[in-house]
């Protein structure tokens, strides 16, 4: 594993590479987060996750296509 993915953390606003592995539990204290990656189950079990401790959806969701898959985002605050 190199450094940089190393440092990334499970909701980044990158999408992680192939090989990065996310950690156990994510870091809920942060106020602000934007979660992002391919519009699949995982996805909405990050964002559902994130909802029962503490945070509420802000905004819409956005959503774009890379050619492969959809990529969907959607930021949450913690309340």
């Amino acid at each position: 594993m190199t450094e940089q993915n190393d440092s990334q953390e499970w909701e980044s606003c990158a999408l992680p590479s192939a090989n990065a592995e996310a950690p156990a539990t994510p870091d809920f204290t942060k106020p602000y987060k934007m979660l992002t990656g391919i519009d699949n189950s995982e996805f909405c079990s990050k964002v559902s996750l994130h909802l029962e401790n503490g945070y509420k959806l802000h905004g819409s969701p956005a959503m774009t296509f890379n050619g492969e898959n959809v990529i969907v985002g959607q930021a949450v605050v913690h309340v």
